[in-house]
């Protein structure tokens, strides 16, 4: 198998034939073709431009695969009658020209060729247009206009890859539209039988920047298990170079327990069985569980399988809008992790995870010497008890208690006053400690090399030989996290101008209609707040006049049936 960096670098234009022989078109998660805006033409034999074509750069192989068709080309062949006399050709072309148009299939296109971007449809991808033939060459793609990167369409699964000579990277163009996402993701069937899982479907959500690019996967049922996954296309390593992992989550719905994380899977992988117990080889983003458990995940898998959790608390973001979460795998054994861009945590593989044991260890057959004073105070000779000090009793009797009057000593005893402590007493008496001279300090056995640790064990803690798949395994109390922008590269730079031209340009769009929704909700407590007030009051005033109109009954019932007064009474 090619290292990451060349595994993508020897694709070339070739037929649907050829590339099917070859194994070389293939679908890769949730992106499916190469789009170029400008190429060069060079040193490439002819082509067939009929069906689908793959094509890659030497010198900037980022991938991003989707379908693409170069319709068959319509080919001006002109001609005219001339003489082959050289007199004749300085004479001005007056006879007129045959003009003959035919379709070739493995025409020469032209040394510099004008492809227009086109949209790919989640089926099959619109046909690209040549333009601009200036002169017949063989094709070669050898470079790739830097222009400015078309705005995302969909949960897309991106790889890429470049070489070192890279100096501006061009990034992605515009991927299809997403609503062929359910078939470059595949759904497990984890949990099924057990009708625990849930779904995840395609929106854009309650807030948003671009209404169309913005659109994302989202968990949709409370309480359920999600498992997702996506083939990138090819196994790849990240030996001798960077990992960059990245993707954007939002918690639209306050999450208050449960999983925002992606993991990269191995090609053993079953994808129709991925879950909880699969094993992974990275595992990476936010985990939020009351105020408890709010802190970012980074879970590398070591060569015995063991998971690893980095040792440092990263914390996550816990509102409701879009943010981007970067894991950086470094060949120097580093890491990094940015939340927006912003790098919120660095250090060492070998550090901040366990890996391996320690370099050193304490020597199990050192011990203390007998001369070693490990007291860091020692007792004040100087210091002596005074006189009569253990005599002052801690609790004497209340000077101003007085028997009680009632007191009967035949029948209640003895009167005795009640204790109080003792304002005397100064408690047990300690003698006093000063700094101790001969003190050399807490005693340590000395460090020696630790025979389990090996160096050659250290080099390459950053290094993934099998990375196949990247998935989603979650469990959500409460559904409706929104993930996009899933990202595989080699190169960091790259990953940042992705974000930027993805969350970036969306960001303030979203915060604005959030603020929006967030005052117009504050708004309808508000009215609802009052109306419930209202009927509160209205309740109360109603209860208020009938217990009036009851006790007026009451009163009025008593003076029916009180007896009458006798008139000779009166």
């Amino acid at each position: 198998m090619e290292s990451f960096a060349n595994s993508f670098a020897g694709l070339y234009a070739k037929s649907a034939t050829s590339m099917a022989r070859e194994g070389l078109w293939r679908r890769a998660g949730g992106a499916r073709a190469f789009f170029v805006d400008e190429i060069d033409v060079r040193r490439v034999p002819p082509v067939s431009l009929r069906g689908p074509v793959a094509v890659a750069s030497r010198q900037r192989r980022h991938f991003v695969a989707r379908d693409v068709r170069f319709p068959r080309p319509q080919i001006s062949t002109c001609s005219s009658s001339r003489r082959s006399s050289r007199s004749s050709r300085r004479s001005p072309p007056s006879s007129p020209r045959r003009c003959t148009s035919k379709s070739d299939s493995t025409v020469r296109p032209a040394r510099v060729a004008r492809v227009a971007v086109a949209r790919a449809s989640s089926i099959a991808a619109r046909r690209f247009e040549t333009r601009s033939i200036i002169s017949r060459r063989p094709l070669s793609i050898h470079r790739v206009r830097r222009d400015r990167f078309p705005r995302a369409r969909d949960p897309v699964l991106t790889v890429s890859s470049s070489s070192s000579s890279s100096s501006v990277l061009p990034l992605p163009p515009r991927r299809p539209p997403a609503d062929g996402w359910r078939d470059r993701w595949t759904k497990s069937s984890w949990k099924t039988s057990e009708g625990q899982d849930g779904d995840f479907e395609l929106t854009r959500g309650k807030w948003y920047g671009d209404a169309d690019a913005d659109r994302g996967i989202q968990t949709s049922a409370d309480a359920r298990f999600y498992a997702l996954s996506a083939d990138m296309g090819e196994t790849i390593t990240n030996e001798g170079k960077s990992l960059v992992l990245q993707f954007s989550a939002k918690h639209e719905q306050k999450l208050d327990c449960g999983g925002g994380y992606v993991k990269l899977l191995p090609s053993t992988t079953d994808a129709s069985a991925f879950g909880g117990d699969t094993p992974y080889a990275v595992m990476f983003g936010p985990d939020i569980c009351g105020y408890a458990t709010r802190r970012v995940h980074v879970i590398l898998t070591d060569s015995k399988g063991t998971n690893q959790l980095v040792k440092k608390t990263i914390p996550c973001e816990t509102d409701e809008l879009t943010h981007v979460y970067t894991l950086r795998l470094h060949a120097n054994n580093t890491y990094e992790v940015l939340i927006d861009n912003e790098e919120k945590e660095r250090g060492s593989l070998e550090e901040d995870f366990e890996f391996l044991p320690p370099k050193t260890i304490a020597d199990p057959e050192a011990t203390k010497p007998e001369d070693w004073d490990d007291r860091a105070t020692i007792p004040d000779e100087s210091d002596v008890k005074p006189e009569g000090y253990d005599d002052v009793p801690p609790t004497v009797a209340d000077p101003e208690a007085s028997k009680p009057e009632d007191w009967d000593d035949d029948e209640d005893g003895d009167w005795e006053p009640p204790m109080i402590d003792n304002p005397e007493y100064k408690g047990a008496w300690e003698q006093k400690t000063i700094d101790n001279p001969a003190y050399k300090g807490a005693w340590a056995a000395p460090e020696i090399p630790n025979p389990a640790y090996n160096a050659d064990d250290a080099a390459e803690l950053y290094k993934f030989s099998d990375l196949r798949y990247v998935g989603f395994e979650l469990w959500q109390v409460t559904a409706g996290t929104i993930f996009d922008n899933v990202l595989v590269t080699d190169d960091a730079a790259y990953a940042a101008r992705f974000a930027e031209e993805t969350w970036g340009a969306s960001k303030e769009g979203e915060r604005a209609m959030y603020e929006a929704h967030a005052a117009e909700k504050a708004k309808e407590e508000e009215a609802a707040r009052a109306k419930a007030e209202e009927e509160a009051a209205a309740d109360k005033a109603l209860e208020e006049e009938e217990e009036e109109e009851e006790e007026e009954e009451e009163d009025y019932d008593e003076d029916a049936t009180a007896p009458a007064t006798p008139k000779d009474e009166l």
